[in-house]
């Protein structure tokens, strides 16, 4: 069953029910035009708490001039989480636009934040950066504690499966399901090379799989924190794969843009763009050409 059917399915019985990875305090979610500097080109910032309806203010600002070319360059997070549901329809769009996602130095990309980073194709992980999990909560007013439960099982169920499907270790779920709502289970770039967790966790599987039938083989395989440090030829090696990756990956993404826009210039639901904003998305997509 697809992201999209689950978050409808869910969505249709939890409107008493506001599921948060965990209770969050920070500002609103915003998006932002980050411009072209030190730290690469032109991208999109992400920042904030994930609420009820940012997804559509999403879609919304991508449509604004530049805004879906950036998209297609880098998503830099900086999130303490937020609205479960809410971050599920993030998270499948960066998926199916094989999008790349960022947490920068000092950045934090906590609770229903780690659904957008597992939602990229591509993730890079800062160092200093970080990624927390923990157990998913619910805020229940009006429902009963039985409901509450059977809606918290389904929901938890499913974003676990998605995590797994997206790459995330085993551990890292387990680490998830054993957290508090309270608390929080940090990763960083140490403890991703120190558990041997690079590959999976900064690649999305099925992405990879296409670049290595395209460009070949991963030229850098899991070596421990040590070693990579050790090794000053890793980057040269790797810039012919790169370049060969980033270039499937527009490919890929342009044809993606293409699809949804032909859907709704059709009068047909879209991911990307929303009902009725055939001609916005058009002079978005336009950009990308």
């Amino acid at each position: 069953m697809s992201l999209s059917r689950i978050t409808r399915l869910l969505c249709s019985f939890v409107a008493a029910a506001v599921f948060c990875s965990q209770p969050v305090t920070a500002s609103a979610a915003e998006f932002s035009l980050l411009p072209e500097g030190t730290f690469g080109p032109v991208a999109i910032g992400v920042t904030g708490e994930i609420r009820d309806g940012d997804f559509e203010k999403f879609r919304t600002f991508l449509l604004q001039p530049g805004n879906l070319k950036a998209y297609t360059n880098y998503i830099w997070l900086d999130s303490q989480g937020g609205n479960v549901i809410e971050a599920m329809k993030f998270a499948e769009l960066f998926e199916k636009s094989t999008a790349s996602v960022v947490v920068g130095s000092e950045s934090r990309c906590y609770s229903a934040c780690f659904l957008l980073f597992a939602g990229g194709s591509d993730r890079v992980l800062y160092p200093f950066a970080e990624l927390g999990v923990h157990r998913i909560a619910a805020k229940d007013p009006g429902i009963s504690e039985a409901t509450r439960t059977q809606l918290l099982q389904a929901v938890s169920s499913k974003v676990y499966g998605y995590l797994m499907a997206q790459g995330m270790p085993q551990a890292v779920l387990d680490e998830m399901r054993d957290t508090p709502a309270s608390s929080m289970f940090i990763i960083d770039r140490q403890m991703l090379r120190r558990k041997g967790w690079n590959r999976s966790m900064l690649m999305q599987p099925a992405f990879l799989d296409l670049v290595e039938k395209a460009c070949g083989p991963h030229p850098e395989p899991e070596k421990s924190l040590f070693e990579y440090q050790r090794d000053d030829t890793a980057r040269e090696r790797m810039k012919p794969w790169t370049a060969c990756k980033l270039d499937l990956q527009a490919q890929t993404t342009r044809r993606f843009v293409q699809a949804e826009l032909a859907l709704v210039e059709a009068g047909k639901p879209s991911l990307m763009f929303a009902a009725g904003k055939a001609k916005e998305a058009a002079t978005a997509a336009s950009a990308l050409k």
